[in-house]
């Protein structure tokens, strides 16, 4: 959905980018596909300068998406490749499900 299309009131499920969700809050928000080279990306590809900075982009685009939640928040990632954006959480803030 694009932002503008977004009817907060009604009773449904909304699927959308963590850029279209950018000032908007949701009681409950998943944040889905956390894998290493899929979210980050793989820069491995740029000087290692501009590799830094598109990851810092990316983790700072993931804080947009984690802080839309109001009341519970779902972070799925892989257990075999996790993004490195799970790995830097504080284990004491989450619970592992396996699944």
């Amino acid at each position: 959905m694009e932002k503008k299309q977004i009817d907060l009131r009604k009773p449904v499920v909304k699927v959308l980018t963590i850029h279209s969700a950018k000032g908007l809050e949701f009681p409950f928000v998943a944040v889905m596909r956390l894998a290493q080279n899929h979210f980050p990306h793989d820069f491995n590809h740029l000087p290692e300068e501009e590799r830094a900075e598109m990851i810092n982009q990316e983790r700072r685009l993931f804080y947009v998406g984690c802080s839309r939640a109001m009341r519970a928040l779902l972070v799925c990632a892989t257990t075999d490749q996790p993004s490195s954006f799970v790995l830097d959480l504080p284990t004491t803030l989450w619970q592992h499900e396996n699944g």
